[in-house]
């Protein structure tokens, strides 16, 4: 059943932001005011449940509490009141921060931060909506261990937890003071006594490549697909806004300690971040992460509204053994209307094949083999006099998200960001995702490159394709609500 006081707060909010074309439209974001991390993502009695940071008095962050929603399908959700918020005097006075869900058959166990000091809090609930929750008034764990200097006040946060034959186990994200990010591992018989074992990473900032590790992580979730260990974190450099980026670490583990042999960046936009994992009934592994926004903390207060959570990505492993990363299927029920079908040759000064295509909310599959010379550019939320544009470009094996016409406005960020693009057997699949802000890009199922986007005109829904080469096969959906 909708809740009522959910519903009613969403159609009055629906209202207020009518029109306002940056808002989402299957992506999904709470009615209004601030919303960061996914927090513990649980199937609980056949439904799927999402939690975020989630702050009720505007947009911006503050003694965040546990925003929550449900949903049947993995695709169209509803409104549930606040999960948790912060207890005045309590461990978690400051704000209930970030963490995970444990499904134990007759109820549900959230494990998350409490501030400040940052302590590791845990509450329960055995509702069919699992919308009462009770909590501990004691702290699970109170801080890093002695061996780590995590500064002051101390960096320790994000707890994931699960189970191995031999017990529960928990992995927590902190620093060392001076050095790098930590993976800190804890285990326990009964998930309230646990004993830390030691660091099962640890970053190195001397290393530059594939990426910088940065100074601090965070949100470390731990996870096996196909029997590959595999270890998300969020990366920051302590104290600065940049670089923030989610990155995989996978390999071998040796007394509990991870050895990676393969590792990169989750997203190589810059705005999907602090993502969070989850197994469903299906025995499939499903990510969400926060999209955050790109443009100053006045336009999001002005705007009353910040931050929108991304599509729900499975991620899995390909037949080289290569962590892939695919839109959730069930996601092929948004698609409302086909609007093109098509093959064309791409030729300089040639017509625009999609010129007829216009939309905020859209998905567009492209399947050509590029040979070299090869090279297209795919503009979305085209303005009509052409001087607003988001271009995807593809060029000699590396794609790029261009912003630099994405909006007239000179309050939002338009860097642009590129990754190179492995062609197996010579063939490049792309498939793109435009919801009003947000542009998010899967490339062969390897790549992904998520953006935010603000064009100043609600009319900048346009789409345009040129280039040289043959594109085998353009579809176009158009996609409708998730609400």
């Amino acid at each position: 059943m909708q809740n009522i006081s959910a519903s009613s707060e969403r159609d009055a909010m629906l209202r207020r932001f009518a029109k306002d074309h940056h808002r989402a439209t299957y992506h999904f974001q709470p009615p209004a005011n601030w919303m960061n991390d996914p927090n513990g993502l649980v199937q609980w009695q056949g439904a799927y449940h999402l939690f975020y940071q989630y702050n009720p008095k505007g947009a911006w962050h503050e003694r965040v509490h546990w925003g929550h929603a449900v949903s049947e399908d993995l695709v169209h959700w509803r409104d549930l009141p606040v999960a948790l918020i912060p207890t005045d005097g309590g461990l978690d006075d400051g704000g209930c921060w970030s963490g995970c869900a444990v499904n134990l058959g007759d109820h549900v166990r959230l494990f998350y931060t409490g501030v400040r000091p940052q302590v590791v809090c845990t509450a329960t609930s055995a509702e069919a909506e699992l919308v009462t929750w009770h909590k501990d008034p004691h702290a699970l764990i109170d801080g890093p261990p002695p061996s780590v200097d995590a500064g002051m006040p101390a960096d320790f946060r994000d707890p994931y937890v699960w189970h191995e034959d031999d017990g529960w186990y928990m992995v927590i994200s902190s620093r060392q003071v001076g050095e790098g990010g930590l993976a800190l591992l804890y285990r326990s018989d009964n998930l309230r006594d646990w004993t830390y074992l030691h660091p099962m990473l640890v970053g190195d900032p001397a290393v530059q490549e594939p990426f910088w590790p940065g100074t601090i992580w965070e949100c470390p979730n731990f996870f096996y697909i196909d029997g590959l260990p595999v270890l998300v974190v969020s990366v920051q450099d302590k104290g600065k806004d940049e670089p923030r980026y989610p990155a995989y670490y996978a390999g071998e583990l040796h007394d509990w300690r991870l050895v990676p042999t393969q590792l990169g960046k989750i997203d190589h936009g810059d705005s999907f971040y602090a993502p969070l994992v989850m197994k469903d009934d299906l025995g499939r592994t499903l990510m969400w992460g926060w999209l955050q926004e790109a443009r100053s903390k006045e336009a999001q207060r002005e705007a009353g509204w910040s931050g929108i959570m991304s599509l729900p990505r499975e991620l899995f492993l390909h037949a080289d053994g290569a962590l892939g990363q695919r839109p959730a299927a069930e996601l092929t029920a948004l698609r409302v209307e086909h609007k093109e079908r098509l093959a064309v040759t791409l030729q300089p000064s040639g017509a625009n094949p999609l010129g007829e295509i216009r939309g905020s909310a859209l998905e567009i599959m492209i399947s050509a083999a590029p040979v070299p010379g090869d090279h297209f550019n795919l503009s979305v939320l085209c303005s009509p006099d052409g001087r607003e544009e988001t271009v995807i470009r593809y060029v000699d094996g590396v794609l790029t998200l261009d912003r630099r016409k994405s909006s007239l406005s000179e309050d939002v960020a338009k860097e642009s960001h590129s990754a190179p693009i492995p062609l197996p057997k010579g063939r490049l699949e792309l498939r793109i995702f435009v919801d009003g802000s947000v542009v998010a890009i899967f490339a062969n199922q390897r790549i992904c490159l998520s953006g935010r986007v603000y064009p100043i005109h609600a009319s900048s829904i346009g789409v345009r394709l040129g280039g040289v080469g043959e594109i085998e096969q353009i579809d176009v959906w158009s996609l409708g609500t998730i609400w």
